[in-house]
């Protein structure tokens, strides 16, 4: 089982008090970040890649829209409580806390939780689902992407619990633990590693970083002078785009993994065509204008 993210009860051990950790510090959220992962079980191995592609205001915050795998799935809002991962199911938005702000080691906290009641011929099932996280312990961690010192070590702890109704009376009462599940974050990386022991297969799966990318093309800065912009028609589009910026801009454009994979200078030109050669992919790029050392970024969807 994935986690994309991660995930308040009470501090457990107060020594710790004194060691407050800024939940910020493990989750560096600007538009471009992207973080390359291969995961391995019994099953085989595949790579999938958590990439921030856009900023919206949710529910009164300013929230990072991620993709997981290649498709928009969320998004991670930062609230004066903590980090959260959210979604949209319907018309309803599902709330999970990431990362409480701020938290020690020690402290424990629900990610998400549910209660579900369904009849079933005559009997009342009425279940509590809950995922959450303790903190444990800091540890060194060395993967694909490099050594990583001081990485907070979580643990996973899911819980199903169960009750079965006959009228007022209780026939069967039953919690379920899911396995055995850790992960670890490191501070301005987030994820380094997870991994996981399926508990009806006793089969191991590991998560590790591959690599962890900057695109370093944040719209949000608060520097950017109201003049500057970009218009891109059409978007989405599928042979050729025409981009707008200011004379003597700078233009970039990156793929999900951060990389340059095209660039010109506007030369007095009121428009720059971009047509993506054939080993260039549909997908999610960003288009970075510098001018005058100020920059503004725009996302564009190509589609064949």
């Amino acid at each position: 089982m994935k986690f994309k993210g991660i995930v308040v009860l009470l501090l457990i051990i107060p020594v710790f008090s004194a060691f407050a950790l800024d939940a910020k510090d493990y989750f560096p959220l600007e538009i471009g970040n992207t973080w390359t992962y291969e995961d391995s079980s019994e099953s085989g191995m595949d790579t999938t890649v958590l990439a921030i592609v856009d900023t919206i205001r949710m529910s009164g915050y300013k929230a990072y829209v991620y993709t997981w795998e290649g498709s928009e799935d969320g998004y991670i809002q930062i609230r004066p409580d903590g980090i959260w991962d959210s979604y949209i199911d319907l018309t309803d938005t599902i709330l999970m806390k990431m990362l409480p702000d701020p938290f020690n080691i020690g402290d424990s906290w629900v990610y998400v939780s549910y209660d579900t009641t369904w009849i079933d011929s005559i009997f009342t099932n009425i279940e509590h689902f809950s995922l959450n996280f303790h903190a444990i312990s800091f540890e060194d961690i060395t993967v694909p992407a490099g050594s990583f010192t001081d990485c907070v070590k979580l643990q996973i702890i899911i819980e199903d619990f169960l009750i079965v109704l006959s009228g007022i009376d209780t026939i069967n009462a039953d919690t379920t633990k899911y396995g055995e599940q850790y992960l670890w974050i490191a501070k301005d990386v987030f994820r380094v590693k997870s991994w996981s022991l399926d508990p009806f297969d006793s089969s191991e799966s590991v998560d590790v970083l591959l690599s962890f990318g900057t695109g370093d093309i944040s719209e949000s800065s608060t520097n950017i002078p109201r003049n500057i912009s970009i218009d891109v028609t059409p978007n989405p589009f599928n042979s050729a785009c025409n981009i707008i910026v200011p004379e003597h801009a700078t233009v970039e454009i990156f793929d999900l993994q951060g990389r340059s994979i095209w660039s010109c200078l506007n030369n007095n030109s009121k428009s720059i065509v971009w047509a993506p050669n054939k080993s260039v992919e549909s997908g999610v790029y960003f288009i970075r204008a510098t001018v005058d050392n100020q920059t503004v970024s725009k996302r564009i969807l190509y589609i064949k």
